[in-house]
């Protein structure tokens, strides 16, 4: 049976190599390893590029794998809200007249050129309104043509999707010297079960606000203290 990898939050910029130079639909197709032969000559920006002979090969300054021929595949991305993996299949190049955070597009866009690049693939995204996605996921799965390769699914959709057998884990897939199966310095897993990774998510400090509202008006009409000062009196648990 086809299965999904799946990743919750994807990295912006390395774990883009992880998703996207490894993930697989079709647990039949062999894994390649193999690296590009470039008939001896070195692609421009690239002085560590592999070789036929070259044993020792390193990546290059930007990724964390050796660059390897995909053979022109298209990466599958699903989820339930557009641009899953920024910079991917943004429509136009980031202006810096008119970009929110350019330098951060900026970095996006060309990790994303250079993956194209360098292993030879290209990115489709997938928007699957959010009720659906669990329906669309089990009847494509079961019938064994998956809609997607990677897929971005709520914590309660990753938990009823392994369990019912419709994803591969991160760990099964052919993922040589990758950051996720060794340091983990970029990315790391978030759900694991019995010694398999579920999926993923980017190292790095969050962005979101997070914050608790008290209807004062309630507290007060109850004689109850203010949490506010509870909390600063470190006596809020």
């Amino acid at each position: 049976m086809k299965k999904f990898n799946i990743i919750l939050v994807f990295a912006l910029m390395l774990a883009l190599v992880l998703a996207l130079a490894a993930c697989r639909s079709n647990e039949d197709e062999p894994n390649d390893t193999t690296t590009q032969d470039n008939g001896g000559v070195t692609p421009p920006n690239q002085p560590n590029s592999t070789t036929e002979n070259d044993t020792t090969a390193q990546p290059t300054l930007n990724g964390i794998h050796v660059p390897q021929d995909l053979g022109g595949r298209t990466i599958r991305i699903a989820g339930w809200w557009a641009y899953l993996l920024p910079g991917t299949v943004d429509d136009e190049e980031p202006d810096p007249a008119t970009a929110t955070d350019y330098y951060m597009s900026r970095l996006r866009w060309d990790n994303a050129r250079r993956i194209e690049s360098e292993f030879n693939i290209s990115y489709y995204e997938i928007v699957v309104p959010y009720e659906e996605l669990m329906t669309q996921l089990t009847a494509s799965v079961m019938a064994g043509d998956p809609v997607a390769d990677v897929y971005l699914l709520p914590g309660y959709g990753i938990l009823t999707a392994f369990t019912g057998d419709l994803l591969t884990p991160w760990n099964e897939v052919n993922l040589p010297s990758s950051d996720l199966l060794g340091a983990q310095t970029w990315v790391a897993p978030t759900v694991t079960h019995e010694g398999n990774i579920w999926s993923t998510i980017q190292n790095s400090g969050l962005s979101n606000g997070l914050a608790l509202g008290v209807n004062l008006d309630i507290i007060n009409s109850v004689g109850a203290p203010n949490p506010v000062d509870l909390f600063n009196q470190d006596r809020w648990d």
